[in-house]
């Protein structure tokens, strides 16, 4: 019966850690700068797409744009027109991307933004 006890009170712990560790990185990425999440996701699609010094620095000031547009517009209460400023802000940054890389290298890109995509809906779910 002991043995039961300590089980259970060590997976309620476990639980419990669990839990709070998924609140704490959801605040955390709800508080990072937009330039933070910039620089994050420049140096990841540098790396994916294996871009040049060039490159890197426009993808970065394109990814900065973006990022800060965006939270402005998340800051703002829900409704059509904001989710249709949010799609044509993305089809924007994509366009702008496209004309930055190869053709091939926009290909990956696709292949990455959309993987990313199932593992948010994924994580949604």
């Amino acid at each position: 019966m002991k043995s039961f006890k300590n089980t259970t009170f060590g997976l309620v712990l476990f639980f419990l850690f669990v839990f709070t560790s998924a609140v704490a990185q959801e605040r955390y990425a709800k508080t990072r700068s937009a330039k933070a999440i910039a620089e994050q996701q420049t140096r990841f699609e540098a790396e994916q797409l294996e871009l040049d010094a060039k490159e890197v620095k426009s993808l970065g000031k394109i990814n900065l744009m973006y990022t800060r547009q965006l939270r402005i517009l998340q800051k703002q209460a829900p409704n059509q027109n904001n989710k249709n400023e949010i799609e044509a802000l993305k089809r924007s940054h994509s366009l702008k991307i496209k004309s930055l890389i190869s053709s091939e290298k926009y290909q990956e890109y696709l292949a990455l933004k959309k993987e990313k995509e199932e593992k948010e809906a994924q994580k949604d779910n």
